[in-house]
């Protein structure tokens, strides 16, 4: 069985270890991002995550400025689930 994989894309480093380490509780594989920037970078790369979670206002291209289209999503128009938080 593959694990699901995770995103977390947050500047807050408090945010970025809650959600690492409650992700990795439930088994889930994850990487942590600081801002949209790098979340459009890791996806670019070819990374495959099943689930994105994603802090909508950060310094550099937030949440809601990140174009969500999974590289090889079967089918192509498939949208990635996703989660946008903010406090």
């Amino acid at each position: 069985m593959n694990k699901i994989k995770a995103l977390v894309v947050d500047d807050n480093m408090v945010n970025q270890t809650i959600h690492h380490r409650l992700l990795e509780n439930l088994g889930i594989e994850n990487q942590v991002v600081r801002n949209g920037k790098e979340a459009v970078d890791v996806h670019s790369s070819g990374k495959y995550f099943d689930l994105i979670l994603m802090d909508m206002d950060m310094p550099i291209m937030n949440g809601i400025e990140i174009p969500i289209n999974p590289v090889g999503a079967q089918p192509p128009t498939q949208t990635l689930p996703h989660s946008q938080v903010t406090q």
